[in-house]
């Protein structure tokens, strides 16, 4: 018959190739690894060296890796990346909702400092991962925010409220 590898040697070979200087090899390698899951800190800690050093594409690819792997150690690099513009932001969000509530807290310190569509990838993100926190974060920025940005996080706030439990809406 044919022999095939164990897993262990296939993962180790393509988290290898994690690491090769052949870009198309990389982006390769995080769409196999993405689509199989394997998980580990290893995998995790490329993904992130990814997200800082490298072109757009490999960039996304690393974000949609975390985000299917629900990467938590990563949170710390990937919420500031909500900041960002066009696919990154995009990206970035999708792995942010996917960690969730332990994102919170960063995404609100972001807030402040955030430009207008930065408040708004923020305030999405937040009323995507729902609870008491987010929700009460965004009733309490929605005052001093101008018109545009009001209605948004009024959707957000509806959101927000639509997916929590009746008893955490009193």
């Amino acid at each position: 018959g044919i022999f095939w590898p164990s897993m262990g040697v296939t993962s180790k070979k393509l988290i290898g190739l994690l690491d090769s200087n052949d870009l198309e090899l990389r982006l390769c390698a995080i769409r196999v690894i993405s689509e199989l899951g394997i998980n580990s800190s290893q995998v995790i800690h490329n993904l992130a060296r990814s997200l800082r050093e490298e072109p757009e594409p490999l960039r996304i690819l690393a974000l949609k890796g975390l985000a299917r792997l629900g990467a938590r150690e990563v949170t710390e690099m990937v919420v500031p990346m909500v900041l960002e513009s066009g696919a990154l932001r995009d990206y970035a969000l999708q792995v942010v909702t996917a960690v969730g509530a332990p994102a919170v807290s960063q995404l609100k310190s972001l807030y402040g400092g955030a430009d207008f569509h930065g408040k708004r990838a923020i305030a999405s993100a937040l009323s995507q991962i729902g609870g008491r926190p987010a929700f009460d974060f965004l009733l309490g920025v929605l005052p001093q925010e101008p018109f545009e940005l009001q209605k948004h996080l009024t959707r957000c706030l509806c959101e927000s409220l639509d997916g929590m439990a009746p008893a955490l809406q009193q």
